[in-house]
């Protein structure tokens, strides 16, 4: 970002006096962060991958909030403490320590003893202008010298926002409810898959969505429905038959019939595939066109004149499973999640179509018809709706699609402590 003139940073200075008083904006200058070793067990927490901020960004990240604290990696969390009625800050990387200063004066507030990872903890918190939650870490990717900014929620904190993004909160409580659970157990899976790496979970699509501006924004009978969903559900799980939690993968539209995990991403996950008559969304059926040059540049071909394109192979469900694509001299296998992702998720809606072969005005197009909209593993959210309007509870609801999963108490299978502060957040325990 540019440097800011004085109107601006006296906007800002206002912006953090109405945030109340004693408020912060942190600018952090240069950052340079390495990680170290995971160790100690936080049960409750997620570490969730906000945004990744960009070389461009990093000349400024700023950060808006009430009662900032800051942490260093070796060092024992404590308030800073900022002399007077310091509103507005700047913090800079030294080679072996952070320091704090007054923006306006340059006068040395504070110094942070060595620090590789950056935590901070405050009320009302804003990253370059966003809502973010109260509690973040900063680490940086030496190779690119981008900052990863991950924030550390409470699992219980972090479905409310995941159910106000992933499922709306006008849907049946029952289905909420369900959509709880199954979100819970995905994201205890990759925190146990993951505990070693910077962070648990992405907030978008690649995981589970979590919009924290959005969870604030809607209203509050909603907000409060979505409470009740998951503290209705506190600590409920799926797991297998030895006590393992499951990764209850979810999708918007099954189009009729769900699919095996393993036929998807190829892992060692069957949580069984069942005939869906109640997922009649939007979505149950669909077309989509593209061109035969559109299609070639989205696979990335070279040289290739598109002749034809068909569905190899099928799974059991009726979903393809591989594709054939025709160039005028050679032909091309690609699988078919890897075809969906490389034309694009949301435009080609699932991998349960047919395709043709159509002439228009002298351009050659291909015409998918398809069913469904998503990978179609685990839950329907659209035929799990459906259910809950026919009065099926939530557990009814988990039963029929993840079969082979029991529905279990969270405490049975995790150590849970009661408390666990950043405090605890040192470079040795991430």
């Amino acid at each position: 970002m540019r440097a800011k003139s004085w109107r601006e940073l006296f906007l800002y200075k206002k912006e953090a006096l109405r945030l109340k008083r004693n408020s912060v904006l942190v600018v952090f200058m240069g950052l340079s962060f390495t990680i170290g070793k995971a160790s100690a067990d936080q049960s409750e927490y997620l570490r969730v991958h906000l945004r990744t901020l960009k070389s461009k960004e990093l000349k400024n990240i700023e950060l808006v909030g009430r009662n900032l604290r800051f942490q260093g990696q070796v060092e024992a969390f404590r308030p800073v403490s900022l002399r007077g009625h310091l509103q507005l800050a700047q913090i800079e990387r030294e080679t072996s320590f952070w320091k704090v200063l007054n923006w306006r004066s340059g006068q040395l507030v504070h110094e942070l003893v060595p620090a590789n990872i950056l935590a901070v903890q405050g009320e009302g918190l804003h990253l370059n202008e966003q809502p973010v939650p109260e509690r973040l870490l900063f680490f940086s990717r030496t190779v690119d010298k981008e900052i990863e900014a991950v924030a550390v929620l409470h699992i219980e904190d972090y479905l409310r926002g995941v159910l106000a993004s992933e499922m709306p909160a006008s849907w049946p409580l029952e289905a909420l409810k369900a959509q709880a659970v199954a979100s819970r157990s995905y994201a205890l899976y990759q925190r146990n898959l993951r505990k070693r790496r910077r962070y648990h979970l992405e907030s978008s699509v690649m995981d589970q969505v979590f919009n924290f501006e959005r969870a604030r924004k809607i209203p509050v009978h909603w907000r409060e429905k979505i409470r009740r969903a998951v503290n209705e559900t506190r600590g409920e799980i799926l797991v297998d038959k030895s006590g393992e939690v499951l990764p209850a993968y979810f999708h918007a539209d099954s189009g009729g019939h769900t699919e095996e995990a393993h036929n998807v991403w190829r892992n060692n996950v069957f949580l069984g595939a069942v005939r869906d008559i109640a997922s009649r969304g939007p979505h149950s059926h669909w077309r989509r066109d593209f061109s035969a040059k559109e299609l070639v540049k989205k696979l990335r071909i070279p040289r290739c004149e598109l002749k034809d394109l068909q569905v190899e192979s099928r799974h059991l469900s009726g979903r393809a499973q591989n594709m054939k694509v025709i160039c005028q001299n050679k032909n091309y296998f690609v699988q078919a999640q890897t075809f969906r992702r490389q034309l694009g998720f949301f435009r080609l809606k699932s991998t349960w179509f047919d395709v043709e072969k159509v002439k228009r005005k002298g351009n050659v197009y291909f015409s998918f018809h398809g069913r469904g909209f998503g990978h179609g593993v685990g839950m329907s959210q659209w035929g799990a709706r459906k259910m809950a309007q026919e009065k099926r509870d939530y557990r009814r609801i988990l039963h029929h699609y993840y079969p082979r999963a029991e529905l279990s108490g969270m405490k049975k299978r995790f150590s849970m402590s009661s408390v666990t502060q950043i405090e605890n957040l040192s470079g040795a325990s991430l």
